[in-house]
């Protein structure tokens, strides 16, 4: 449908392209003049209506100028001057982040319907939702779960994965532009917006995080034609974007936008509970607008994974594994293993990893695993 087909344009981390603009001015030989870095910009100029004569455009100094278009005399338009602020590889379904993590079938289901729950409350009260919980809980596996659902039902608004250290991933400042450019092509109210602010004024980009969220974020999506559906903003790994006091700058100003105004908008921030990232959720100014969600231990979920997973690797490893009688491991291995897992996936992941090397016997890897246990 036109939702989802909206939506795939939305997620897809690749410049705008505009035929009116670029094709025809191919076309027609023209190209935009060189400019150094250090030259101004050139002026800006919107045209509400294209005269009839031009067949829908029109050239000036050099420049097509399209309705409902805001170029700069460059040949940019404010959404492709956004592009260039953006952190593509951010996107849920980026081709840097593959394999991206997931929840393994049927684990996670009840957070993740709690979860789903929560995005589709129109409740000022519940505007923000704070997934939390210690390293390899599986918050960005449950993040990109919901992602995935999101998108495949219509209504992924924008995604932003952070990774600590990553020049453009680790970086918060791209954070907003990112969101921005997501919802842009999602919603075409946002689109003209966003595009005309962005013309009008490039070193937004550059500006505030509160001046960027509430001129290409909130402010835009007030001009949603169905404020009823509401767009769902996920932002995973806080903790891991560059300092605390970034950290801390972002998280004040999505809360004061949703004091501000109220907005079709669904944020869910995914984070370790960092002492200051803790403190700033906990404030009174959050309590009436945010839901928190720990992400508790899961041993049924560990234990079922894990009996999955090497069940896939008997079945994989047929030619070391022929001779070896199932169930395998036993279930006395597999409690021991879920025990030492503590309820989280990372360990479990980890050992999942570490048996399933095709250069080596599975039975031979466990074997060192469970040694590793005993000494430890």
């Amino acid at each position: 449908n036109s939702r989802r087909s909206r939506l795939r344009l939305a997620s897809a981390p690749y410049p705008p392209h505009d035929p009116d603009v670029s094709d025809r001015r191919s076309s027609l030989g023209l190209r935009a003049p060189y400019r150094h870095r250090d030259q101004p910009r050139a002026p800006y100029r919107h045209y509400d209506q294209v005269p009839e004569a031009g067949h829908g455009q029109i050239i000036e100094d050099g420049t097509f100028i399209t309705a409902q278009n805001y170029i700069q005399e460059n040949g940019q338009t404010g959404l492709q001057i956004l592009y260039g602020a953006i952190a593509g590889d951010a996107f849920h379904n980026s081709a840097e982040r593959y394999p991206m993590p997931r929840c393994h079938p049927k684990t996670r289901e009840d957070i993740l319907e709690n979860i789903w729950s929560w995005s589709t409350q129109n409740d000022p009260k519940t505007s923000i939702l704070w997934l939390w919980g210690p390293a390899g809980a599986g918050k960005s596996a449950i993040a990109q779960t919901f992602c995935q659902r999101l998108s495949d039902e219509g209504r992924l608004g924008a995604s932003f994965f952070f990774k600590r250290g990553h020049p453009s991933r680790g970086n918060a400042r791209k954070l907003i532009a990112t969101i921005a450019y997501q919802l842009a092509r999602l919603f075409p109210e946002v689109k003209n917006i966003v595009s005309k602010i962005i013309s009008e004024d490039p070193s937004i980009v550059d500006q505030s995080i509160a001046t960027q969220l509430q001129a290409l974020i909130f402010g835009p999506c007030l001009a949603k034609t169905n404020e009823a559906e509401l767009a769902v903003v996920v932002i995973d790994g806080l903790d891991e974007c560059d300092g605390n006091e970034v950290q801390k700058e972002l998280l004040r100003s999505i809360g004061d936008g949703f004091h501000r105004q109220v907005t079709p908008l669904r944020i869910l921030v995914a984070s370790r509970p960092e002492p200051h990232i803790r403190e700033t959720f906990e404030a009174p100014s959050f309590q009436v607008i945010c839901q928190r969600l720990n992400i508790e231990q899961a041993f049924t979920d560990v234990r079922r994974y894990l009996n999955d997973e090497t069940g896939r690797i008997h079945h994989q490893h047929r030619e070391t594994m022929g001779i070896v009688p199932t169930p395998w491991p036993i279930f006395d291995v597999v409690e021991k293993l879920v025990e030492k897992s503590s309820g989280y996936f990372i360990y479990a992941a980890t050992i999942i990893k570490f048996i399933d090397d095709e250069d080596f016997r599975p039975t031979d890897r466990l074997a060192q695993v469970m040694h590793w246990q005993s000494i430890a």
